[in-house]
């Protein structure tokens, strides 16, 4: 097994934002009406072994957490995560802009529920029913809204169960990104991270069965089965040309 990229898996919770209005039913908010925006409150993240580290403004300091945060994001290779595109990742440009840090270094994204959404065909696409099906886990219960409200007000007991139900989401998410990664043709190469000629899954090992051919327009490549996690993988030299018809 060799070194590949360097894969962070990454879930935040984020405030409502506290808004005066006259109406419950269909009420139109102006901007003025907005007393608190939302922000993000706590964040988890998790290499590919190793514990699911917390940060929150309760128990860091808004400062420190969002410090924590963008050395992370600055190590990573490879960010993933479940609905990120929409939610995390946009919070957390706003975070760090509106807090004046400079830009984080380029990294790939991974969004694991956009790849369930667009290739399977589950009955729900919700990180609780596909980690049920492929994992046999589930994400933590709570009472809803109202842990959000106990945690704002300072309730230890909640901010407690916030971080434990924070850590569940990502730990699974992590362990579908593992699970998944055999499927997805378009996750990081682990090659693209090694200076070397042979030929590795993009999983990173080097356990590697011969299979046939792969045959692209004009050139056909050796092709591979990773013996650790199934995923097909071809080699980097033409093995024969492919005969091609001009007009």
């Amino acid at each position: 097994m060799t070194q590949g990229p360097k894969v962070l898996t990454i879930d935040l919770e984020t405030s409502p934002a506290l808004v005066w209005t006259w109406s419950l039913w269909k009420p139109v908010i102006g901007i003025d009406q907005v007393e608190e925006p939302t922000r993000m409150i706590c964040f988890t993240a998790a290499w590919e072994t190793g514990k699911v580290m917390f940060h929150s403004e309760w128990t860091d300091g808004t400062e420190n957490m969002l410090d924590a945060l963008y050395a992370l994001l600055s190590e990573a290779d490879v960010v993933q995560h479940w609905n990120g595109t929409s939610f995390d990742e946009p919070h957390i440009r706003r975070e760090l802009i509106e807090a004046g840090y400079p830009p984080l270094p380029p990294f790939k994204t991974v969004d694991l529920m956009q790849w369930v959404k667009k290739n399977t065909r589950f009955l729900s696409n919700k990180l609780d029913w596909v980690s049920q099906r492929l994992l046999a886990d589930k994400k933590k219960k709570h009472e809803g809204f109202g842990l959000w409200l106990k945690v704002l007000r300072g309730d230890p007991v909640a901010q407690k169960r916030m971080e434990l139900y924070a850590k569940q989401d990502t730990a699974l998410t992590r362990r579908l990104g593992q699970k998944l990664r055999p499927y997805i043709a378009s996750f990081p190469h682990a090659g693209l991270y090694q200076i070397t000629d042979d030929v590795i899954c993009r999983c990173g090992s080097d356990n590697l069965e011969r299979r046939g051919s792969y045959y692209a327009k004009t050139f056909a490549y050796q092709r591979y089965r990773c013996r650790d996690c199934g995923a097909w993988n071809r080699g980097r030299k033409n093995v024969g040309a492919a005969t091609t018809v001009g007009v």
